[in-house]
């Protein structure tokens, strides 16, 4: 939910808030695609504001095969950011909750979109990220 004031002008202190809840478990492939209901968009009134995303993906091992590891990415306006949420699951049925935060800055005012994206990095077992405890919450503000 955001929390941003309503006539933010220039040169305003600002700061917004939003989250979102994975709504499906999601089997992987060795290419990266978006994780169900991970992305928010808001919008920001000023260029520059720092942005802060927290991702956690609940992450599991089906069928193991080798040392295949799922990676999940922050995304934003299009461009992924550097770092992954990262999970090797060595045993089937292995589960974990993982979770990683990326900063950066927004050099734009407008929308943005931020999402969540997962891959697993070879096309071998049966991975996903489960919809229970995955999630996205992005804060994002101005220097001000």
């Amino acid at each position: 939910m955001p929390f941003a004031g309503n006539n933010v002008r220039s040169g305003d202190p600002f700061m917004l808030g939003i989250d979102a809840d994975c709504s499906g478990d999601q089997t992987l492939t060795n290419a990266f695609v978006d994780v169900p209901n991970c992305s928010v968009t808001f919008n920001t009134p000023v260029a520059n504001c720092t942005c802060i995303v927290t991702g956690s993906a609940y992450c599991e091992s089906t069928t193991v095969s080798g040392s295949t590891q799922i990676q999940v990415r922050c995304v934003v306006d299009g461009s992924a950011q550097t770092g992954f949420i990262q999970f090797l699951g060595l045993t089937s049925g292995e589960r974990a909750s993982c979770a990683r935060a990326w900063t950066f800055v927004l050099s734009a005012a407008g929308s943005h979109t931020i999402k969540l994206q997962a891959e697993k990095d070879a096309n071998v077992g049966t991975y996903k990220v489960l919809a229970s405890q995955t999630g996205i919450t992005a804060f994002a503000f101005n220097g001000n």
